[in-house]
């Protein structure tokens, strides 16, 4: 059995430490700005030093109402008249990092996906950026 006194060290300490009764770190509570990086992912921990001290963060990101989030990529849907899917034209495509202009050629379908190449998120380790992929709908009048 491992010894309660040394936990299996080999050593105690004579006179412990009264506010880490000889663990070495204390758990405290304290209000800390810290750098958030660019495409961190729902539940993803990340370790930040403070000087003599770190902090342990784990990261909670709100979902949104227009994008949905596969890593890197950003999807989202876009309404379209049967005029612009016929015909085709030019519509604007609200984006994470702010507004871009589609291109639909004539004869677009519903559900068609459409990619705008690194309008995505920020990659958390390399360089790059993900892609925001559009799905149209073919807003039909009632």
């Amino acid at each position: 059995a491992t010894c309660r006194k040394c936990h299996g060290r080999c050593e105690t300490i004579a006179k412990p430490c009264y506010e880490c009764s000889g663990k070495g770190k204390t758990i405290q509570k304290k209000f800390v700005t810290i750098p958030i990086p660019a495409g961190v992912e729902d539940g993803q921990a990340m370790r930040v030093n403070l000087g003599i001290s770190e902090v342990y963060v784990t990261f909670r990101v709100k979902s949104s109402e227009k994008f949905r989030r596969d890593k890197e990529d950003i999807h989202s849907d876009i309404n379209i008249t049967i005029a612009q899917a016929a015909l085709g034209g030019t519509v604007k495509v609200p984006g994470i990092y702010g507004e871009h202009e589609l291109q639909i050629p004539p004869g677009t379908q519903s559900h068609q996906r459409f990619r705008l190449a690194g309008k995505g998120i920020k990659r958390l380790q390399g360089s790059g950026t993900g892609d925001h992929y559009v799905h149209v709908k073919i807003k039909i009048p009632t």
